[in-house]
């Protein structure tokens, strides 16, 4: 079964329709494979709702609504962050000077669980040696 992380840009680019990447990130997500099983980290989630936070009612609506929906999906792992995994995801984060917390996080959880395809236009995933799928 394939495995694919879905990440922060991922979720912004489909939710927002006047988003550049918009029609991207929905292709690629319509191109999966439907036996794919999809992870993502609660720390990806909370940037979700921390980018939409502030766009007003209707915005905050929606990202609640979608990451409702990525909660109660049974084929979505989502991940919460211990004190290892934050540890492991701190070390990155020092080594790679332009690179964000959650982007590390993203990274060792990727790794760890031997995922190597990534829903998202990030292009430190491919530095890093993932595929990137818009």
């Amino acid at each position: 079964m394939p495995r694919v992380y879905a990440d922060t840009p991922f979720y912004i680019a489909r939710l927002n329709p006047d988003d550049s990447l918009h029609r991207a990130a929905v292709e690629a997500f319509h191109s999966l494979d439907p036996a794919t099983s999809l992870k993502t980290s609660a720390a990806v989630l909370m940037e979700v709702l921390e980018y939409f936070a502030y766009g007003g009612d209707a915005w905050r609506e929606a990202a609640t609504f979608v990451v409702e929906g990525v909660i109660r999906r049974r084929d979505m792992d989502l991940v919460d962050i211990d004190r290892r995994l934050f540890l492991d995801a701190f070390e990155l984060y020092r080594a790679r000077r332009d690179y964000s917390l959650t982007e590390c996080l993203s990274i060792v959880i990727c790794r760890k669980s031997r995922i190597d395809t990534v829903l998202t236009h990030n292009p430190h995933f491919r530095d890093e040696g993932f595929a990137i799928l818009f």
